[in-house]
């Protein structure tokens, strides 16, 4: 009897040493790559974090290969998706009628109907390429870490430390933009006078140099009686025919009316409206003098609808 007891006794220690001497087998069904595994550290980044990830400890490797092998016949094939009808004509049932989960793919954008936006990144998916924007922006903080480094260490014959500052590719082109902007004037210069030449009053207008546009012309002064009025209206007058030419261009170009003339600037610019108000009578209640020349031109700057601004001619005396 006693015999028989020392044996079953070591039967059962060398079975259990034996199980706890085998490995153990980690099998996975649903991850990022299936199959059977010996090791915990090859399982954890195939199901960690993934969507409804399956992973079983198994202590045989044949029990791990059936419960993996099992979900592979279990899943319906994806070449061909089941019909709704059977051979017979009635409705075929279908292993897995809960609605399918939308994936992530990195052709879908976050914009459609459909896609999972609390899912997480494929670790596959490629990075978003670095566009001019943020390479422009990188050259930059290159370029003032480099001065940053060149100010730290200076160099001068004297002894003495002397702080250099270098622009930068995109102050210098700011820089640039902004000349370029204060030189190229938007407004055309057109310039008017009125002068009295061997006893007659004359007015002239000028474009630029070699312009066929360009007109000297007498006016007629029979109502002046000094010699202001006499070049104030043929200043007036000038403006007219400035307005008209410029009218009769229609290139859409904005020009700027430069006179020697204060009383036509504060015409047009002041003067012109509260007379229209006022029934062209002054303050006075005297008629507004030169009424046939400044109506006239007043319908054509409207019509020209802003292209037309006034300025003070500079006179240089020789």
């Amino acid at each position: 009897m006693l015999i028989k007891w020392r044996f079953v006794l070591r039967v059962s220690v060398s079975f259990n040493m034996a199980k706890s001497n085998s490995k153990p087998y980690y099998a996975v069904r649903k991850g990022r790559k299936t199959g059977v595994f010996t090791s915990w550290d090859q399982v954890q980044p195939l199901v960690d974090r993934f969507p409804g990830a399956q992973q079983k400890r198994f202590e045989s490797l044949a029990q791990a290969e059936l419960w993996v092998s099992t979900a592979v016949c279990v899943s319906p094939p994806k070449s061909t998706p089941p019909s709704s009808a059977g051979s017979n004509g009635t409705q075929s049932p279908r292993l897995d009628r809960s609605p399918r989960k939308p994936t992530w793919s990195s052709s879908q954008s976050l914009g459609l109907e459909g896609v999972r936006r609390d899912l997480p990144s494929s670790p596959t998916r490629s990075k978003p390429r670095m566009d001019n924007y943020t390479t422009k922006v990188n050259n930059e903080k290159m370029e003032v870490a480099t001065r940053a480094t060149n100010l730290e260490n200076p160099t001068n014959l004297t002894g003495k430390e002397e702080t250099t500052w270098c622009p930068t590719t995109s102050e210098m082109e700011m820089g640039w933009s902004m000349f370029r902007m204060i030189q190229s004037d938007p407004w055309n210069k057109v310039e008017v006078e009125g002068r009295i030449e061997s006893g007659r009053t004359l007015f002239e207008i000028y474009f630029n140099e070699n312009n066929s546009q360009n007109v000297v012309r007498p006016v007629v002064v029979a109502d002046c009686q000094t010699e202001e009025e006499q070049v104030a209206r043929a200043v007036l007058v000038g403006v007219y025919e400035a307005c008209k030419l410029i009218h009769a261009r229609n290139d859409g170009l904005k020009y700027e009316i430069q006179t020697t003339s204060m009383f036509v600037i504060e015409c047009y610019y002041r003067r012109c409206f509260k007379w229209q108000i006022n029934g062209w009578v002054d303050t006075d209640n005297t008629p507004v003098p030169h009424r046939e020349v400044v109506e006239p031109t007043m319908e054509l700057l409207q019509q020209l609808k802003g292209r037309i601004r006034f300025g003070k001619l500079k006179v240089v005396e020789q």
